[in-house]
């Protein structure tokens, strides 16, 4: 065996890379004629830097007289972060003198074993998915979605202690939504370990009823933070007026309390019904679902045009009743009842917010006006066909039906 002196010096590492100088020196009397050197890989408990990823250079040295030094660097990655838990990692560096040149330690051959150390440092931190966050559209008086936000554990130790840091969202000097209506929460417990994808939740609202329209609001820079890693996203919305949206022109609405339906499976029948003037073009009543927000998510209608032709939206329905109204001397406009029977269950996983929708379906333009009186929604009893009849007078209804005192008469109640 050949005496062998292994010097090694290695800086703080930048980065996930590490690298150092070390000498090689034959203090010996005789040359080392074929050396060849090898690492083993480099283990922390269960965590391991294969020796694949240790690089030396240079690779070889043609011989190693006595007397000679060679100077040699050392280096290793360890990327990505997430796989590499701090600590030290051991391994053995090799050097041996390989007479038969098979790159194989002979029993015969001279070497000199050193171990090395590597210590990797904790490295908290952690990655926002995206960098910027459109939260879309949000009807004033309401709140936004739950809004779901993606990060990683990019480092190599668990994340704990996860906090936001708020800013309000500006449309302009003194036009903001404040930071009071930014509600962050997260979906799983802490902590979030290395190479984990955790969700945050955000909601915001509720809105002012009076918030001015329009956007954008931000974006606004939000910081997510736990102990010492910390990333940011910028977050911005637009303020939409409240109740149905996408609408066309000539419509109006009155929204319908979901707490009336039963919820889903469970569903019932209902009739909605209305006088219906569509003057010179045609018009329309509905039951319209939307999300939160406003968007259409269901929609069930009936159209009735001058002559009194009807076209059904996914319900059934026809017309009752018409009758000639003079609207100007000389000129009487057709009235029609008409009416529409749909199936119902709330279910909140569909539509948040149901409506009564009117609508002038005509072409624009003067000379092309609807009218509606008697509007009427009520829920349909056992083997009941038609909408019960309509009153100016209050009028109670009831999904049994009843006798009145007299007896002589039965009426539903509401």
């Amino acid at each position: 065996m050949l005496p062998l002196l292994l010097i090694v010096k290695v800086p703080d590492p930048v980065g996930p890379t590490a690298s150092g100088t070390f000498t090689i020196s034959n203090s010996g009397s005789i040359a080392f004629k074929k050396p060849r050197y090898s690492i083993s890989n480099l283990v922390n408990g269960a965590a391991t830097i294969a020796s694949s990823t240790v690089k030396i250079l240079p690779a070889a040295i043609s011989a190693l007289l006595p007397g000679q030094n060679e100077a040699a660097e050392i280096s290793t990655t360890v990327s990505p972060a997430t796989v590499y838990p701090p600590g030290i990692y051991s391994g053995i560096f090799t050097i041996y003198d390989d007479r038969n040149n098979n790159n194989v330690r002979e029993a015969y051959e001279g070497f000199l074993t050193v171990p090395v150390n590597i210590t990797v440092n904790a490295y908290p931190r952690l990655d926002i998915i995206p960098a910027t966050f459109d939260a879309g559209k949000i009807a004033r008086n309401t709140f936004s979605p739950i809004l779901r936000l993606g990060f990683r554990n990019t480092g190599n130790t668990p994340l704990n202690g996860l906090t936001w840091s708020k800013s309000d969202l500006f449309k302009a000097p003194g036009v903001l939504i404040p930071v009071a209506s930014l509600a962050f929460s997260f979906s799983q417990p802490e902590p979030i370990n290395p190479g984990v994808v955790a969700t945050a939740e955000l909601i915001i609202g509720r809105i002012s009823p009076d918030q001015e329209l329009g956007g954008p609001y931000g974006p606004g820079e939000q910081f997510l933070q736990a102990g010492t890693a910390v990333d940011s996203v910028f977050i911005g919305c637009e303020i939409i007026p409240g109740g149905p949206q996408g609408l066309d022109k000539g419509s109006v609405w009155q929204e319908v309390a979901t707490k009336t339906f039963p919820v889903a499976p469970l569903n019932s029948n209902y009739f909605l019904s209305a006088y219906v003037c569509p003057g010179s073009g045609s018009a329309r009543i509905g039951f319209l679902m939307t999300d939160e927000v406003g968007i259409q998510t269901g929609y069930s209608g009936i159209e009735v045009d001058e002559n009194g032709d009807t076209s059904l939206i996914g319900a059934t329905g026809s017309v009752l009743e018409k009758h000639l109204v003079e609207y100007a001397p000389g000129v009487e406009l057709p009235w029609y009842r008409v009416f529409m029977q749909f199936p119902y269950g709330f279910d909140p996983g569909v539509a948040s917010k149901t409506y009564i929708l009117l609508q002038n379906t005509g072409p624009e333009g003067l000379g092309h006006a609807a009218w509606f009186d008697g509007i009427q929604l009520e829920k349909a009893r056992l083997n009941q066909t038609k909408p019960t009849s309509w009153s100016d007078r209050a009028k109670i209804i009831a999904p049994g039906q009843t006798q009145d005192l007299s007896g002589k008469n039965s009426y539903y109640e509401w």
